[in-house]
């Protein structure tokens, strides 16, 4: 796997292939061109930093690279080096995570039209001992929520309805800490959040 990683890093070239796919927000938008071969290529407009990796099937890393800021520029990666089987390509910034899938058959490298996953980071806001927390989850999938303090003792755990606007508030003023981990899981991914309240 290591010789691997080697070989895609060395020759880094890869085309993706669609007809007019385009994601676009205020972080990062991502134009993906289908062209011959097994050769991607994407033209990424970022307006802050900006995570791009391609994992396997198992979420194993073959590749990543960090845009920095703002930036317009062209990427294309090479997939001769990768055997047959299903691929992702992830863009990642501070708002939210667009994964497309990569399919590698024989002589061509294909990505899926659309993002096979949208998840937009949730949101936390501390205000007088109330956290308030938000999602934008278009996907509407339930929300697990399990809140630490610094000590690693679990305060509470639940797990609500999904709605594309989801918002609860959770009142910490009565706990005596002044550091809480939320764990936030919703649409097959997990984020940890520290709030510091004084």
């Amino acid at each position: 796997m290591k010789k691997l990683v080697k070989n895609l890093s060395l020759v880094l070239a890869v085309v993706l292939t669609t007809a007019g796919m385009y994601a676009n927000t205020a972080d990062f938008s991502l134009m993906v061109k289908k062209e011959t071969g097994k050769t991607v290529r994407l033209a990424l407009n970022t307006t802050e930093k900006t995570d791009l990796s391609i994992y396997d099937s198992e979420h194993a890393v073959i590749f990543s690279e960090k845009i920095e800021g703002k930036s317009n520029s062209d990427k294309i990666y090479n997939l001769e080096a990768l055997p047959n089987g299903t691929y992702f390509l992830e863009a990642d910034s501070s708002l939210r995570t667009v994964s497309y899938e990569i399919t590698i058959d024989k002589n061509t490298a294909v990505l899926s039209e659309k993002p096979v996953v949208e998840v937009y980071k949730p949101t936390l806001v501390h205000q007088n001992g109330m956290v308030t927390l938000s999602i934008l989850n278009f996907a509407e999938t339930p929300v697990h929520v399990t809140i630490y303090d610094a000590n690693g003792t679990e305060w509470y755990e639940g797990t609500f309805e999904g709605k594309v606007n989801f918002f609860k508030r959770f009142d910490l003023s009565k706990i005596p800490s002044d550091n809480y981990t939320f764990d936030i899981a919703y649409n097959g991914r997990n984020f940890a959040n520290t709030i510091v309240v004084k």
